[in-house]
């Protein structure tokens, strides 16, 4: 049984692998922050990044991925990653070779390991793990919870939102700007709900091997430690 809170600001969003900035200022600015895990997806989508993300690998941008199980499932909440082959060394040794002379590499680099090595076959929680660990690393309070730990089973995309909102006892919905084309603003007020829209202009800060735009917040974390959290 899970504790509800009251909140008033409420964000949504997929579980994603070590996700970017912009991620991070969204869990901030809300006051609870939900993992949208129990809608489906396709891995195979060029735009997927529930289970990858981007690093700056010697000045170019580079994929680290989480290979997965295969399934006839889409639902994220149901994907497993695939534990046969060695990924999370691969990956360690991915990061020791883009970022040994970043300038936190090593207060950063053993936390990383730390997360990386979770123990947890479920890729959502994997995943929630992560951004929870990031956030409590960078000093976000934001309250956390899982969409399918909520007892929704609205279809309808906006009517999910706003019984998330409810379950909440949210007063605003914080979206990103892409969410104007789709939402229905008049519903939601109908429903004693606020849609309120946020946008995240990155910062660009120093970077050992050139600053790329739009990686994951790893790379911030390396490059800019606990000062991540001035970029959000």
């Amino acid at each position: 049984m899970i504790s509800i809170q009251h909140h008033k600001i409420i964000a949504i969003h997929q579980p994603n692998f070590f996700p970017w900035l912009g991620y991070f200022s969204k869990i901030k600015q809300a006051d609870a922050f939900v993992f949208l895990d129990n809608v489906d997806i396709s891995l195979h989508n060029s735009n997927a990044i529930t289970h990858r993300t981007r690093i700056n690998y010697i000045g170019k941008p580079m994929w680290l991925s989480v290979p997965m199980e295969k399934t006839e499932t889409k639902k994220i909440q149901f994907l497993k990653i695939r534990e046969n082959e060695p990924w999370r060394e691969k990956q360690t040794q991915i990061i020791t070779q883009a970022y040994s002379n970043a300038p936190f590499f090593n207060e950063i680099f053993p936390i990383f390991k730390e997360w990386l090595n979770y123990d947890e076959k479920s890729l959502s929680k994997f995943n929630a793990y992560i951004i929870k660990e990031v956030s409590k690393f960078l000093a976000i309070k934001t309250d956390f919870y899982f969409a399918s730990e909520l007892g929704i089973n609205e279809n309808d995309s906006t009517l999910r939102l706003i019984e998330i909102c409810k379950k909440l006892n949210g007063t605003i919905y914080l979206s990103g700007l892409g969410g104007k084309k789709y939402h229905n603003e008049a519903l939601f007020a109908e429903n004693q709900n606020e849609v309120k829209y946020t946008t995240f202009s990155p910062k660009e800060y120093d970077h050992h091997s050139g600053y790329i735009q739009g990686l994951s917040v790893l790379d911030a974390l390396l490059e800019c430690g606990k000062n991540t959290r001035n970029l959000l």
